[in-house]
C-alpha cells in the first residue's frame, strides 16, 4: 500500500505502509478505568500493545491516559509515556490534536513517527 503523504506529511513524498490491526479488548472510558489493545500485522496472531489507564475523560473534548498505571490506578513499571487527545469540532468531522509526554527524550523523538506531538522532560 503506497502512501501520498510522506513523513510527517510532507506532500509529494511517497512510502510503504504496512496495514496493521489494532484489537481493544478492554476500554473503559472514565477516569481509573483501563485502556488494553493488541496489534496484529496478520490479523491471526495478536501481541500486547498497550496497557493504560484513563486520568481523565470529558465527553467529546479530551481524553488523557497513561501506560505507568493500569486499570483500577495499578502501577505499572515498564510505563513510558501519558497521552492528552483534545477533541473539538470541524467542518469535515471532528479535529483532534494528540500530545505524548514521555519520560526521556529518545522516547519522545521516536514517537514523533505516530503522528503524535513530543513533550519530553524540560
Amino acid at each position: 500500500m503506497e502512501s501520498g503523504l510522506g513523513r510527517l506529511g510532507e506532500p509529494g513524498k511517497t512510502r510503504s505502509v504496512r496495514p496493521i490491526i489494532c484489537r481493544v479488548t478492554s476500554l473503559d472510558l472514565r477516569p481509573g478505568g483501563s485502556f488494553v489493545a493488541e496489534m496484529s500485522e496478520n490479523d491471526e496472531s495478536f501481541v500486547p500493545h498497550l496497557s493504560a489507564c484513563f486520568l481523565d475523560v470529558v465527553h467529546e473534548e479530551r481524553i488523557v491516559y497513561t501506560n505507568m498505571l493500569t486499570g483500577g490506578w495499578r502501577p505499572y513499571t515498564n510505563g513510558f509515556v501519558t497521552a492528552v487527545i483534545t477533541l473539538a469540532d470541524h467542518p469535515d468531522g471532528t479535529e483532534y490534536r494528540a500530545l505524548a509526554c514521555t519520560r526521556t527524550l529518545p522516547t519522545g523523538k521516536s514517537t514523533k513517527s505516530t503522528g503524535f506531538m513530543m513533550a519530553g522532560p524540560r
